[in-house]
């Protein structure tokens, strides 16, 4: 009885099988890392709490410096999405249906542009959702 034996296939593919399992003891031992910080974060709340503490302690000035740059950024753009949204409530009337669809009620207000407040798109929600992420 003669075996066709050919090695460098047999070679290849143990190759094969050793990279999957390397990666699958990767994917494991990462799992395992992961639960290991996830029991420790829940044993040691009260010294996380303390930690945190310390850092911000330490580096207080550079995340006030950080939040005022953020602010000084975003809070004229707020202020102008809530006085819009506010005036549109006031003056405007949600009567009737979507002006996108034209089958469900109009339920919201879609503002395209907050320094034109009453310019708005009476819409319902599923079409407001849809104009949101244009």
């Amino acid at each position: 009885m003669v075996v066709n034996f050919d090695l460098k296939s047999f070679e290849r593919e143990e190759k094969l099988r050793l990279v999957k399992l390397e990666k699958e003891y990767q994917e494991l031992k990462d799992k395992k890392e992961k639960l290991y910080k996830q029991i420790w974060k829940l044993k040691n709340k009260k010294l996380n709490r303390i930690s945190k503490n310390r850092s911000y302690q330490n580096n207080k000035k550079k995340i006030i410096k950080s939040m005022k740059k953020y602010n000084q950024i975003n809070r004229p753009k707020e202020r102008k999405k809530y006085n819009a949204r506010a005036i549109a409530s006031r003056k405007i009337v949600l009567n009737g249906k979507c002006e996108i669809c034209k089958k469900n009620k109009a339920t919201d207000r879609h503002h395209r542009d907050y320094n034109k407040p009453l310019e708005v798109i009476k819409c319902c929600k599923l079409c407001h959702a849809k104009l949101d992420r244009i």
